[in-house]
């Protein structure tokens, strides 16, 4: 049984995000799973879905509590961790591949050495040591790291990567002859069109920097119509 994990913290991010990540699953592992969503929120998230409650006294903020999964027993068997700003567009029975004994396994980018753990694999009760290493000192980590990329990269925690070819990016690109973010118009700040990416023989795609608004003195921020045609990918009607 392959454990399915969200998390969903605060508002950016409502139930329906997490709803059809689990439908996405349904068509796109064949698998035996089962899909779990640790939160502080569970309002109107489907009844299949299993919830981990976020404790109340909870020190961890936003995408820090990613880190949480990697506590003792909190799972038991392979785990399978996704974002809720991805987009599942084929099987990917094969992600289990992946796997490497003791070892977190997550994205690096094609075109640079940086990471993403929009998607996580593991094993439960293999990797402890990386909650462990953050928990001694969650306020030194937390104010010292922007997010869990560059506490996992920087800390030295060992790694392992998905192979290329089957994971690409909505606004970063696909490869390595594909990437960005590129602007096509400039009008002004607020005002402006960059190149979105969308290859459908890819089985993921990753819509990191999702937002309500962009900014160009922010950084280039995804919104709702950025989704505009991938909703074939979770519109299929299943219980």
């Amino acid at each position: 049984m392959l454990n399915v994990i969200t998390v969903k913290w605060g508002e950016k991010y409502n139930s329906s995000f997490v709803n059809r990540i689990y439908i996405m699953c349904q068509k796109n592992i064949t698998i035996p799973f089962k899909m779990y969503c640790y939160t502080d929120d569970a309002r109107g998230i489907n009844k299949n879905i299993e919830i981990l409650k976020i404790p109340k006294n909870n020190r961890l903020e936003k995408w820090w509590n990613k880190l949480s999964l990697f506590k003792e027993d909190m799972f038991k068997g392979k785990c399978l961790f996704f974002d809720l700003d991805i987009v599942i567009q084929n099987n990917i029975n094969h992600i289990c591949d992946n796997y490497k004994k003791d070892v977190l396994t997550l994205i690096k980018y094609p075109w640079n050495d940086n990471i993403n753990s929009s998607i996580m694999l593991w094993n439960s009760n293999e990797v402890n040591y990386i909650w462990e290493h953050f928990s001694e000192n969650i306020d030194y980590y937390t104010f010292k790291y922007r997010g869990i990329d560059t506490f996992l990269k920087n800390e030295n925690i060992p790694l392992n990567y998905f192979r290329d070819g089957f994971i690409y990016f909505r606004l970063y690109g696909i490869d390595k002859t594909r990437c960005g973010p590129i602007l096509t118009e400039y009008k002004n700040e607020t005002n402006y069109e960059f190149c979105l990416y969308y290859e459908p023989n890819y089985d993921i795609c990753v819509f990191n920097s999702y937002g309500k608004e962009k900014n160009s003195k922010m950084g280039i921020h995804l919104n709702d119509s950025s989704y505009k045609g991938f909703e074939k990918y979770w519109k299929k009607n299943l219980s």
